[in-house]
């Protein structure tokens, strides 16, 4: 059976015994189809080896009985207590996004700062205009690919915070459980875009920062140019 039918199917069995949510179960195991065919598997391998639709929709349809027999709020008391030290890790996955953000913002102003020569309360330290000209360019690099990197983070947490919950509501009503992918869904052409453009960002970044600093050394006569120029003095 494909994937196409299998859905098809699943939605009509559930429509048919009246289960809540049939548009968020079938997205379910249309994710899972998506993350078995991403490990090489063919959409009728993945669907023999699952429950027939009439099968999924006949255990949907009997949850609200069994979820009284297996002492729902029970299971939900122990889920919040587990949940307390999740959500503190999750919001410092999403405090490491913004700061991995703010560090791209950060990045783009003083690459601006030092191609316009604009030095905000005598912030940067004075050196040649060729030297801040490469270092900016290098600073724009860098600011690239930390705002496509914050991007991707951003994705991943939403995408594992969206399965835990679903996780957990399944548990407390006893709903079966789906496999499906620890990455986002994003699309093939997206994602080889972001990539070369980090590529090419991270190649930016490395080259004109190493000509930067060589053409800084070459400027002071020093390798150690910032002693020459008394930078931290």
């Amino acid at each position: 059976m494909t994937k196409q039918k299998f859905l098809e199917q699943l939605k009509k069995e559930l429509a048919a015994r009246n289960v809540s949510d049939a548009d968020e179960i079938v997205a379910d195991y249309e994710e899972h189809f998506r993350f078995k065919t991403e490990e090489g598997r063919s959409e009728e391998e993945i669907a023999a080896k699952l429950q027939s639709p009439e099968e999924i929709a006949e255990e949907y349809s009997g949850l609200t009985d069994r979820g009284k027999e297996e002492y729902k709020g029970l299971k939900s008391v122990g889920v919040i207590a587990v949940s307390v030290p999740a959500v503190l890790v999750y919001i410092m996955m999403w405090l490491s996004a913004v700061a991995v953000f703010c560090f791209a913002v950060a990045a783009f102003a003083l690459g601006g700062c030092l191609i316009t020569t604009l030095n905000i309360a005598g912030l940067i330290p004075e050196l040649p205009y060729f030297s801040a000209l490469l270092c900016g360019i290098s600073c724009f690099g860098l600011s690239v690919f930390s705002c496509i990197g914050a991007f991707y983070m951003s994705r991943y947490i939403a995408h594992w915070g969206k399965m835990y919950l679903k996780r957990c509501s399944g548990f407390i009503r006893g709903v079966p459980y789906v496999a499906v992918s620890g990455q986002p869904a994003i699309s093939k052409k997206i994602s080889y875009r972001f990539k070369l453009i980090m590529i090419t960002a991270s190649i930016v970044f490395i080259v004109f920062f190493i000509i930067g600093y060589i053409s800084m050394a070459v400027s002071a006569g020093n390798l150690g140019f910032w002693h020459v120029w008394h930078w931290f003095e």
